[in-house]
């Protein structure tokens, strides 16, 4: 596939049509169909002006030169790109194929409506944690019927979400 200009960070396969989920470090979201080929039926390129493909540039001639340089700017810069850009950081659809599920680097997890082709507000946040320590989804999975999710990010943390449910006591069972 032609035209992507940084690092796809996650991917995706539709359950049921041949379509393939593709989504990069800044924030750019592909949908292609691998059968029929060509260009992708959904991008959201046209979200990113000129001045944020300028922000990618400079943050990639960046990170080239703090490759070789000091441990402490390199975090800093990691820092500066995770406040300036969306990085998703894995991605799933549903069972039935009509959302996909993007779990990003701020420890969130967005949801993409697929006959829509938009983002779908959540009622509430869905984070795996709370407070400045924000850790990066590594995983979602979502149950065969599709009424739960559960993520794992980078701390020492699993978290379990019931669909339709808004953050509640740690402590409440699951209905």
């Amino acid at each position: 596939m032609t035209g992507i200009k940084s690092s796809v960070s996650a991917i995706a396969v539709h359950p049921t049509e041949p379509i393939l989920a593709i989504a990069g470090a800044e924030g750019f979201i592909i949908l292609w169909n691998y059968v029929n080929k060509g260009d992708p039926f959904y991008h959201n390129y046209d979200q990113y002006t000129k001045d944020n493909r300028e922000k990618v540039k400079e943050n990639q001639k960046a990170q080239e030169k703090n490759a070789k340089g000091d441990k402490d700017k390199k975090k800093k810069d990691e820092k500066e790109k995770s406040k300036r850009f969306q990085i998703f950081t894995t991605m799933t659809f549903t069972p039935d194929g009509s959302e996909l599920l993007i779990g990003d680097y701020k420890g969130s997890i967005l949801v993409f409506d697929m006959e829509k082709q938009e983002m779908i507000k959540p009622q509430a946040a869905q984070k795996t944690s709370e407070g400045s320590k924000v850790s990066p989804i590594k995983d979602i999975v979502v149950s065969p019927d599709g009424q739960y999710l559960a993520t794992s990010d980078h701390s020492p943390a699993v978290c379990l979400f019931k669909r339709g449910y808004g953050p509640g006591d740690a402590s409440d069972k699951l209905q």
